[in-house]
C-alpha cells in the first residue's frame, strides 16, 4: 500500500500515539472552483497525511490565493500551485509528474512537532468479551437539510444480522465472544435519521482561501472548531443517552467506550478536518451522567462503510495499526490484516492480534516436535494458528495461519494458503517500522525487497512448499539473520491444509533453471540442487502452476515442449524426495514469449570481476559476454552491475556501473569490458555477489524475459588473497 505525503493535508499527522487511522484510497470527490465548475477527482490518504489526485495520479492542491484548485508541483520540500486546471490543462505535457508529494524530511518536521496530545486510554484497561454498546450521533451543518437516506443503511451496517455488518465481524473474529450494539442519536423519528444541526456552515471546518473566507487560518483554530463542534453535539444529546439507561462504559472507567461522530457529507480531500479519523476529546471535559466521553470515531456519512467501521472499532478495543506511516519502502502486512489494508468486506485480522488486542483467547499452541501438522481456515476456526519459535532470537517467533478466501469476511482476500509471519513481541503495531511488530513474508521479499505482498501465500499448488533459511523467501530475522526454522512439504489449500515442521537442511530447489526458444518449442535446463535433507528422487516441471511434467530420474537435468500456441508462459521446476518425502519449493522462473513474430533473446555468459579479492574503496575491473541467442535483431538495451549479498538481484542491490549496450544481431555476441570501477567505500567486508543484469532497463521484448542475468563473487576486506598477476620469470 504505498502512500505518498501532502503538504497541506497534515493537520492531524502530529498526535503520535493518540491518533490511530484507516487508509482509504481512491474517494471520489467533487470540488467547486470559484467560477462554478465542478472537478471530480479523487483523495487517498488517512487522518495522518491524505491528499487530491486526478485518475492518473497527479497530485491536485487548491491555490489559497485564489481558491482554485490546481495541479501541484514540488519546490525543494513543498508543493506549489502551478496555473494548470484539473479537467482542463494536461499535467503529464506540462511536465509533472505523478504523485508528487513534500520529502520525507518535511514530513517529519510535521510529525515530530505538531499537535501533540493526550494519549489513547491504556491498552490495560480494556475488556473485549460480553456486551459492548456503542453510540452513534448524527452531525450536519448549517447550510444542509437533514439526513434523507433512511435509517436502515446506517442499522445495517453496525448492527446487522446474516449479513456484512459490523457486530457480525467482531461475532465472528471473536467466535461469539464480544457483541456489539450501536444505537443512533438524537432518537430517531421512527425510521428517518434526526441528526444534531451545527450553527456553522460546512466551510466553517474547511481551509481559509479567498474563496471561503469563514474557513479556519491556523492548525489551532482547526482543532478547537473541531473539539467545539463535537462538545456541541454531546450536550444536544446528553439527556437521551442518560434517559435511554444503556451502560455506554463497558470498562468501568468512568468513561464513555466509544463515540462514533457520522457527519453528513463526503470526505475533503483537501480539508484537514473533514477526513474519517479517531482521536479524543481531550480540550472539554464533556459528560453524559458520570461519564466522560473521550475516545471517538468521526465519520463522513458518504464515506462510511463496514470496513472502515471494523477498522477504527478495533483500535477503540485496543489494536494499532499494521502500516507503516513514514517508511513504506516495505509493505509489511498489507492485505492480509484488517489493520494493515481493509478489504471490502473486511478481512480478518491475524490470529495473533485477535489473542494480543482482541484478548479472545490466551496462547497460540507452540510448535516444539518435528511433525506434520493440519490447520484449518481462520475463515472456521477463528484462532487456528501455531507458533514456531526461532532458535536464533528470544524476542521474534513465527506463527503460521491458513487463510482461505472463502465465507462472509474472508471472501476479500487475493489468495489462498498457509501464511507464514514473524512477530517481534518487542514492538506494538508497524506504524514507526521498521522495525515491525508483525511481518508477512511473500514472494521475493527481503528485508530490503518490498517483493509481492500479494503472494504470500504457500501451498504445492503455487509452488511454494517450503520455508526456511535458504529458501526464496527465507525466513530472515528483523535483523535479517537467518530465523533457524524449516517447514516444508506444504500441501494444497483445500478443507485444510498440512505442512510439516523438522530440522536440518532444507528441501533445496533444483539450480539456475534455463529456457531456449526455437519456432514454438521450448527447452528448459536445470542444475540439482545443493545438498540438503532428504533423498532426491526427482522433478516437477510447472507452467503457468500447472504440473506439466514429472521426472524420476534425478540425472535428467532438462525438458521439452513442442508446438505451443501463441501466448505467454512461465516455467519453475521443484525437486521431489524422499526420507523425508516432500516437493521443494520452486525454481527461478523463466518467462518464454510464443508468438509469431521473431524476437531477440539476450544472454548473460562468462561474468568476470578482476581482482576477486578488493579493499573497500578498491579499484575492480568487469567483463562479460552478451548473447543475443534469438532470431532477431536485439535493440539499444543498458547493462547494469550491481553489488548484491545474494545472486538474486532486487531493488536494494548497490550499483556499481551501467553503460549503453548498441543492437546485437540475431545470434551474435558483445563482449564487453568496464575497468576502473570503484567499490563503495562504505561496502561492509565480507562475501559480496557481482550480478550482471542485461537489458536493465527494460527496453528490449524479449521471447524470454528473465535470463538476463549472471553473477560473480568477490570478497570485499581481504586483497592480500589475490593472486599475483602479470607474473614473469626471469
Amino acid at each position: 500500500m504505498k502512500k505518498w505525503l501532502s503538504l497541506l493535508l497534515l493537520l492531524l499527522l502530529g498526535f503520535s500515539g493518540s491518533l490511530l487511522a484507516a487508509f482509504l484510497e481512491n474517494v471520489p470527490q467533487r470540488l467547486t472552483q470559484p467560477n462554478g465548475i465542478v472537478v471530480s477527482c479523487f483523495a487517498s490518504g488517512d487522518e495522518y497525511y491524505h491528499w487530491l489526485h486526478d485518475a492518473n495520479g497527479f497530485t491536485i492542491i487548491q491555490n489559497r490565493s485564489t481558491g482554485y484548485f490546481v495541479y501541484a508541483d514540488r519546490n525543494d520540500d513543498d508543493l506549489i500551485p502551478t496555473s494548470l486546471l484539473p479537467g482542463v490543462d494536461n499535467p503529464g505535457a506540462a511536465g509533472l509528474i505523478p504523485r508528487l508529494n513534500i520529502s520525507s524530511e518535511k514530513y517529519r518536521e510535521y510529525f515530530t512537532s505538531r499537535f501533540k496530545a493526550p494519549a489513547v486510554k491504556s491498552g490495560y484497561t480494556y475488556t473485549n468479551t460480553g456486551n459492548y454498546n456503542n453510540l452513534v450521533i448524527f452531525i450536519r451543518f448549517s447550510n444542509q437539510d437533514e439526513y434523507a437516506e433512511p435509517l436502515t443503511r446506517y442499522s445495517t451496517a453496525f448492527n446487522g444480522s446474516g449479513t456484512v455488518s459490523m457486530t457480525e465481524y467482531f461475532k465472528e473474529v471473536s467466535k461469539s465472544q464480544l457483541a456489539i450494539n450501536t444505537t443512533f442519536y438524537p432518537n430517531p423519528d421512527g425510521s428517518a435519521i434526526v441528526s444534531y444541526q451545527d450553527a456553522h456552515s460546512r466551510k466553517y471546518y474547511q481551509p481559509y482561501s479567498t474563496s471561503n473566507t469563514e474557513g479556519y487560518r491556523t492548525d489551532a483554530q482547526s482543532v478547537d472548531r473541531e473539539m467545539t463542534l463535537l462538545k456541541n453535539a454531546v450536550e444536544y444529546v446528553g439527556n437521551q443517552v442518560i434517559a435511554s439507561g444503556i451502560d455506554y462504559d463497558h470498562d468501568h472507567d468512568n468513561r464513555i467506550d466509544n463515540v462514533c461522530f457520522v457527519v453528513q457529507g463526503a470526505t475533503d480531500g483537501w480539508s484537514d478536518l473533514l477526513w474519517p479519523h479517531r482521536w479524543v476529546l481531550y480540550q472539554y471535559d464533556v459528560r453524559i451522567g458520570d461519564d466522560r466521553v473521550y475516545d471517538f470515531n468521526f465519520q463522513l456519512s458518504d464515506a462510511l462503510g463496514v470496513s472502515v467501521l471494523c477498522h477504527e472499532m478495533f483500535h477503540s478495543l485496543g489494536a494499532p495499526d499494521l502500516y507503516r506511516y513514514e517508511n513504506d519502502d516495505i509493505t509489511p502486512v498489507g492485505p492480509w490484516d484488517l489493520m494493515a489494508h481493509n478489504k471490502t468486506p473486511p478481512q480478518h485480522m491475524s490470529a495473533y492480534m485477535k489473542m494480543k488486542y482482541g484478548k479472545w483467547f490466551s496462547q497460540i499452541p507452540t510448535i516444539t516436535t518435528d511433525g506434520t501438522y493440519t490447520l484449518k481456515p481462520l475463515a472456521t476456526d477463528g484462532f487456528a494458528a501455531y507458533k514456531i519459535p526461532s532458535p536464533n532470537s528470544t524476542s521474534e517467533f513465527f506463527v503460521v495461519e491458513y487463510r482461505k478466501a472463502t465465507g462472509r469476511f474472508e471472501s476479500s482476500l487475493v489468495g489462498s494458503g498457509l501464511i507464514i509471519s514473524r512477530v517481534n513481541t518487542s514492538l506494538e503495531g508497524n506504524a514507526e517500522g521498521p522495525p515491525d511488530e508483525i511481518y508477512v513474508y511473500r514472494q521475493n521479499g527481503t528485508n530490503r525487497n518490498d517483493g509481492n505482498i500479494n503472494n504470500a501465500t504457500f501451498s504445492s499448488s503455487v509452488g511454494r512448499a517450503e520455508f526456511g533459511d535458504n529458501t526464496g523467501p527465507s525466513d530472515f530475522l528483523s535483523s535479517g539473520a537467518a530465523g533457524g526454522i524449516h517447514i516444508y512439504n506444504i500441501g494444497a489449500a483445500g478443507e485444510t491444509i498440512s505442512f510439516t515442521v523438522g530440522t536440518g537442511g532444507a528441501l533445496n530447489p533444483p539450480q539456475e533453471l534455463m529456457a531456449t526458444l526455437s519456432g514454438r518449442d521450448v527447452s528448459l535446463s536445470w542444475k540439482k540442487p545443493l545438498s540438503g535433507s532428504g533423498t532426491l528422487a526427482g522433478y516437477k516441471v510447472y507452467r503457468n502452476t500447472v504440473l506439466v511434467s514429472a521426472i524420476s530420474n534425478v540425472n535428467t537435468l532438462s525438458y521439452t515442449e513442442s508446438n505451443l500456441p501463441d501466448g505467454t508462459y512461465e516455467y519453475y521446476v521443484t525437486a521431489r524426495y524422499t526420507s523425508p518425502t516432500g516437493e521443494s519449493s520452486g525454481s527461478n522462473e523463466i518467462t518464454v514469449v510464443v508468438s509469431p513474430e521473431p524476437k531477440p533473446d539476450l544472454i548473460m555468459t562468462n561474468p568476470s570481476v578482476l581482482p576477486v579479492n578488493v579493499e573497500p574503496g578498491g579499484i575492480i575491473s568487469l567483463s562479460c559476454t552478451l548473447v543475443n541467442s534469438g532470431p532477431a535483431q536485439a535493440g539499444n538495451s543498458v547493462l547494469r552491475v550491481y553489488l548484491s549479498q545474494d545472486n538474486v538481484f532486487d531493488s536494494g542491490d548497490r550499483q556499481l556501473a551501467s553503460w549503453a549496450v548498441n543492437p546485437v544481431d540475431a545470434g551474435a555476441e558483445s563482449e564487453i569490458l568496464k575497468e576502473n570501477i570503484r567499490v563503495s567505500s562504505t561496502t561492509e567486508v565480507g562475501k559480496w555477489h557481482v550480478i550482471f543484469l542485461a537489458d536493465a532497463d527494460g527496453n528490449v521484448a524479449e521471447s524470454i524475459e528473465n535470463n538476463n542475468q549472471a553473477s560473480a563473487l568477490i570478497m570485499v576486506g581481504n586483497p592480500s588473497l589475490n593472486p599475483p598477476r602479470n607474473l614473469v620469470a626471469q
